[in-house]
């Protein structure tokens, strides 16, 4: 059985920047970004989060359907992670954009929606990214392997997503634009994994 390339490896585990440094940053951070920037009541904010998993409890299963039954020239993963590009960039975008509604309703409507819409595309993105293994190498040293690289990214992507956010944010005299930027920067460094 012929051994995966180092190259390969690195672009599968890069990946994994997304699916760790993002869930590190959301669970980190998100309900202070809902509470103090928002201004949205705790309570509410943790329903906002709730939901979203209800949602995922029915979305992972039908993204598994979906994207086994994908068929296209580029195979039945690929569409997912080029779209990748694009829709990962948008959701941690808009998931720290300080929406600025005089209105609360209207900012738990915005809350909801763009935590939905994090959620959906994390499904779109890594659900087809994890059934990749079987996919790359039937062999079992080959995949452990992959899952070593996988699991690198993944810890720095969780440190990263631990430590970096406030300081970026406080680099800002505004903090409402701080967490704008963070989410920006954030959302350049997930999505760019996806291009390879």
């Amino acid at each position: 059985m012929s051994k995966l390339p180092v190259r390969t490896k690195v672009i599968f585990g890069s990946a994994d920047l997304f699916g760790g440094g993002a869930l590190n940053l959301v669970g980190f951070y998100y309900l202070i970004f809902l509470t103090d920037v928002m201004q949205i009541r705790p309570a509410v904010a943790g329903s906002i989060i709730l939901v979203s998993k209800l949602w995922d409890a029915v979305s992972d299963p039908m993204m598994g359907v979906i994207t086994d039954r994908t068929r296209s020239r580029l195979g039945q993963r690929r569409p997912w992670f080029i779209a990748a590009i694009f829709t990962v960039f948008l959701a941690v975008s808009l998931l720290w954009y300080p929406a600025d509604f005089a209105s609360e309703t209207a900012r738990i409507v915005w809350a909801a929606f763009a935590y939905l819409f994090f959620s959906t595309v994390s499904t779109t993105v890594m659900v087809p990214y994890m059934s990749m293994l079987p996919v790359l190498t039937p062999d079992y040293q080959e995949r452990t392997s992959l899952n070593a690289f996988k699991m690198a990214f993944s810890f720095i992507a969780g440190i990263v997503a631990a430590t970096v956010p406030m300081m970026l944010v406080a680099s800002f005299t505004d903090l409402r634009r701080g967490w704008a930027a963070m989410g920006i920067i954030f959302a350049v460094l997930y999505a760019l994994p996806w291009i390879g």
